[in-house]
């Protein structure tokens, strides 16, 4: 389990992720990094380098960055998705995006619970309603995010 601990004025604040966020946050940043060597498709390389980044603040205690997590794995996804389909390179470049798509899986199946994490982003406050409404927005952007999948 993540741990951090911040000093403020003679306090210590402690702040933790659940053993699910910390799959999360750790097979995005294995997706990201075998993400890393495929070659530049579009953005790919800048996406694949902001989930690494991303998911390195998630393992810092940042929960608000497991949104950004699975909306960087659906875009990776959306990306490479194509060329780890019909191959068009070499076979050990596939493997990586295999490993890749196949790493990135724990973050896309919890995009439901990521929402409420989502809403911490744009600064609007929990309730029941709103994570219901944030649930809807993120499966929306997958939606949209993986149209070029189809």
């Amino acid at each position: 389990m993540a741990v951090l601990r911040v000093s403020q004025a003679g306090e210590d604040t402690e702040v933790s992720l659940s053993t699910g966020e910390t799959v999360v946050a750790l097979s995005g940043l294995v997706a990201g990094l075998l993400a890393l060597p495929l070659p530049p498709i579009g953005e790919g390389p800048e996406i694949a380098a902001t989930l690494a980044v991303v998911s390195v603040i998630a393992l810092a205690g940042a929960r608000w960055s497991l949104a950004l997590i699975v909306a960087t794995e659906v875009l990776l996804l959306a990306t490479y998705g194509s060329f780890v389909i019909t191959g068009g390179g070499d076979d050990a470049l596939r493997g990586f995006g295999i490993a890749s798509a196949v790493a990135a899986l724990p973050g896309l199946i919890s995009f439901g619970r990521s929402a409420p994490h989502a809403l911490e982003l744009v600064g609007v406050p929990r309730s029941p309603r709103n994570v219901l409404a944030a649930r809807g927005v993120v499966a929306t952007a997958c939606v949209i995010a993986a149209l070029p999948l189809l």
